[in-house]
């Protein structure tokens, strides 16, 4: 990895957090893929970036996702995109682990 000039060398892909677990699936310079876990009654607040349009995809569990100008209840299979909304808060409704999928893709 570290021979490879890998980021996984100095950071490990998964990473345990207050509200959960996140997962490196795969990144680019143009696009980072990561498995998000919240735990029940955990929130998670995503930063905004201007060039980057940011896809939430629902694997299980029910969420309750917030941006500067909507804000929208997912499930199982439902998705929610954004971009130049500023951060975005996604909070687990459940008494289960909500497990997300989140496609981070630079903005061309």
């Amino acid at each position: 990895l570290k021979d490879r000039d890998r980021k996984e060398y100095q950071q490990h892909r998964t990473v345990y957090h207050p509200w959960g677990i996140s997962k490196m699936l795969e990144q680019s310079q143009d696009y980072a893929a990561a498995e998000l876990t919240l735990y029940p009654e955990s929130s998670l607040e995503l930063p905004y970036d201007e060039n980057r349009i940011q896809h939430l995809i629902v694997i299980k569990g029910e969420a309750n996702v917030k941006s500067a100008s909507r804000g929208k209840n997912l499930h199982a299979g439902d998705s929610f995109t954004w971009y130049a909304e500023g951060e975005v808060s996604i909070r687990n409704k459940g008494d289960e682990a909500l497990a997300l999928i989140r496609v981070s893709i630079a903005r061309s």
